[in-house]
């Protein structure tokens, strides 16, 4: 600290002799006091464990909090990588691996925020941290990365993929589970990390985009959300998650797969003929329904081309209002069923 003091007393002291970092030679006071109460904020006492280990700030330990802090611009990097190693180490912790606890995050995201004023000590963690990790690199963002090279452009770690679909761990496991997600095993300095595919990444979240709860869609058709269910059954129009086919605690149904399907409707369905008696889809059911006649029983007829789909009038709504059969083919269908 002395030897920095020197640089603003008037006399003509070289500091670049003792490796201070060149934005501290050329900087002003500001940037220095700047740096210092930054480091000082985060000195490490070097005995104790990784809970007391923390100088409180008292008027008695000042002194050394700022020796301390000074210490880390001493031969530049070595000595801010010194620093480093009480703050992101830990104690103990095996083959010299980072450990991401709290007094990393607290230093991590504290830096993060002073990043415009403090840009040479980000950059100096960036070092520091490639260094520890070797082959493997820091994203753009600063945020660690755990995958090797060859890895990082194909795989994201799970709690970046996390991030980025908005969903909590217990999700992310179900989506890993049931393949909704690639997945694979990495082991990194941190462990053994589980990561995923990005482009699974981002084709589920392109569907994630495009879910229409049961009660929105069966709204929408104009159905009952039991005359839905019957559709599900019946496999005439699937749900992408719910709690039968793989244990989402809520119905949803991809946007894509319902247009897809009511697309198909309208390719099929004609105009009936001057003269046709026609019934709508939903008193078709209402009419048989007390015999079980379902929508699902009704549409796995017309796919098997045993009852003709027609459509009330050209229109492009995604409504099955528009839908009807002919009345007499219904009835002639129904009793040869019974």
């Amino acid at each position: 600290m002395q030897l920095i003091s020197n640089k603003f007393l008037g006399t003509k002291f070289d500091l670049t002799e003792f490796g201070f970092p060149k934005q501290v030679v050329d900087g002003d006071l500001y940037t220095l006091l700047q740096t210092i109460s930054f480091l000082a904020m985060r000195s490490w006492r070097g005995e104790g464990d990784i809970d007391h280990g923390w100088l409180e700030v008292r008027p008695e330990t000042m002194i050394e909090k700022m020796d301390h802090a000074s210490g880390a611009l001493v031969n530049w990097p070595s000595g801010y990588f010194k620093f480093l190693d009480d703050v992101c180490a830990g104690k103990g912790a095996p083959n010299g691996a980072i450990v991401m606890h709290w007094m990393f995050g607290g230093f991590y995201k504290s830096l993060v925020s002073r990043q415009k004023e403090l840009g040479f000590l980000f950059d100096g963690l960036q070092d520091y941290m490639n260094r520890r990790l070797k082959d493997r690199i820091l994203t753009g963002r600063g945020c660690p990365s755990v995958l090797k090279k060859r890895d990082r452009r194909i795989y994201v770690p799970g709690f970046i993929a996390r991030k980025q679909l908005g969903v909590g761990r217990q999700e992310f496991k179900r989506l890993v589970d049931r393949h909704y997600l690639q997945s694979k095993p990495f082991d990194t300095s941190y462990g053994k990390m589980i990561c995923v595919h990005r482009d699974s990444v981002r084709e589920y979240a392109e569907t994630r985009s495009r879910f229409v709860g049961r009660k929105e869609l069966a709204e929408e058709l104009g159905l009952s959300l039991h005359s839905l269910y019957s559709l599900s059954t019946g496999s005439i129009l699937n749900p992408f998650h719910s709690p039968e086919k793989d244990g989402w605690q809520k119905w949803w149904y991809d946007r894509k797969a319902v247009d897809e399907w009511l697309d198909g409707l309208r390719e099929n369905a004609k105009r009936p003929p001057k003269g046709k008696r026609t019934i709508q889809l939903s008193r078709a059911v209402a009419k048989y329904n007390h015999m079980g006649l379902t929508y699902s029983k009704l549409f796995n007829a017309i796919n098997h081309g045993a009852l003709r789909l027609y459509r009330r009038r050209l229109d492009t709504e995604n409504l099955l209002e528009y839908y009807s059969l002919d009345e007499a083919q219904l009835s002639k269908w129904y009793l040869a069923r019974g």
